[in-house]
């Protein structure tokens, strides 16, 4: 099988830096390392992730709870942490393993509760328990609290840290897929700088997808100006993601150009090329835009001969 991937520091979760790993309170220098803090495997109920380490840094006494959560991302990538007791007990959008009433999101915690003195350690282990219909992948977030026994803020309340170790869990049989290019944009800040692109995918997938893009520059006459590979992305299913990409228009001249993204089959380099025959079913999108300056009159001569109107002609 696969075999699992762990990001042993405060690594990016969803291409998205989520750089949690200080306890922050106000009291003496307070501190807490986390490691793995983005678990990525092909799993099957039962199995047991890498256990999760806990380092206390401070000088104090902490208690460290742990919980289980929905996970997500927005179109940036930036991951959507979905923390709190409303998520712990069983609702419409809760996934249950067997007959429990308690939301597991695909794992169960062996400790929810932690106590780690000045320099020490310890571990928080989890275990797979897939819910009952569930296909595809599990994404949940597994939640550490931290605060300082004794340390109370204002109105008596004491303030708690919260770090967030992601995962990426694909279940036996899933199989990629879903992904759509929804929309492609173009944009440039100023005459000479480099245009930006944009492109939006959505995975209506049941799996997590690495999302590879190849965009194309052509100029009025069909002509290919520029290929180039856009950013690639994990996309979470029922998400969408913009992917990025920019290109340096040197000296081009001004005028109409297109610009295409399209979709890639696998997330291998030996696939970015550009086939035709992949043209369909939401994987290429395709947009116009215009170099700045005498662009803008080109393109209102191009859109009024397409339509029979004398560029020139009076209203």
């Amino acid at each position: 099988g696969n075999p699992m991937r762990i990001f042993p520091v405060a690594v990016a979760c969803m291409v998205a830096a989520i750089s949690c790993l200080a306890c922050s309170l106000p009291a003496e220098a307070m501190a807490i390392a986390v490691t793995p803090t983005r678990i990525e495997a092909a799993v099957k109920d039962g199995d047991m992730l890498p256990p999760i380490t806990i380092i206390n840094n401070g000088n104090e006494d902490i208690t460290v709870r742990a919980y289980v959560g929905p996970g997500g991302h927005d179109l940036d990538g930036t991951p959507i942490l979905l923390a709190g007791p409303e998520y712990l007990t069983a609702g419409p959008d809760c996934l249950v393993a067997g007959s429990g009433q308690t939301c597991t999101y695909g794992i169960e915690l062996l400790q929810d509760k932690v106590r780690i003195s000045p320099g020490g350690s310890e571990k928080v282990l989890a275990r797979v328990r897939v819910p009952d219909g569930a296909k595809g992948g599990l994404y949940p977030v597994i939640y550490l609290e931290c605060a300082a026994p004794g340390t109370v803020g204002g109105a008596g309340i004491s303030p708690i840290s919260r770090v967030a170790v992601l995962t990426l869990l694909r279940l036996p049989g899933a199989i990629p897929g879903g992904l759509k290019a929804r929309s492609l944009s173009v944009t440039q800040d100023s005459p000479g700088q480099p245009l930006s692109l944009e492109l939006t995918v959505e995975n209506t997938g049941n799996v997590h997808y690495y999302a590879m893009a190849f965009a194309r520059i052509e100029s009025q006459s069909g002509e290919i100006v520029a290929t180039f590979p856009m950013q690639a992305a994990i996309v979470l299913p029922g998400c969408a993601r913009r992917i990025t990409g920019s290109w340096e228009p040197g000296a081009a001249p001004p005028g109409i150009y297109r610009a295409s993204a399209q979709l890639l089959p696998g997330n291998s380099e030996d696939q970015l090329a550009w086939h035709a025959e992949d043209m369909e079913d939401g994987r290429v999108v395709t947009t116009e835009f215009v170099m700045p300056a005498a662009a803008q009159l080109a393109l209102k001569e191009h859109n009024s001969r397409s339509q029979g109107i004398d560029p020139e002609g009076s209203e």
